[in-house]
């Protein structure tokens, strides 16, 4: 079975979808002056998008990965 790609561009694709598993790339914030609940948000809402274009939810989701292990462990 092949890999289907979306949202593709020269260099990535933000949906990669194989043998029924939906890969995301890592998202970013559009408005980066936003706090960091807004930009959090933002970040969610896109994934709720690709998800959904991709056929599929959150409530399907194998191993969620939010944020790096350095910011991680500096939110109280």
């Amino acid at each position: 079975m092949g890999v289907t790609y979306q949202d593709s561009n020269t260099r990535m694709s933000k949906v990669a979808i194989h043998n029924g598993t939906v890969y995301l790339a890592g998202q970013v914030p559009t408005d980066t002056t936003a706090d960091m609940r807004g930009q959090t948000e933002q970040v969610l809402a896109r994934i709720d998008q690709l998800l959904v274009q991709a056929g599929t939810s959150k409530e399907h989701l194998i191993s969620p990965k939010c944020g790096s292990p350095a910011w991680r462990s500096s939110i109280k």
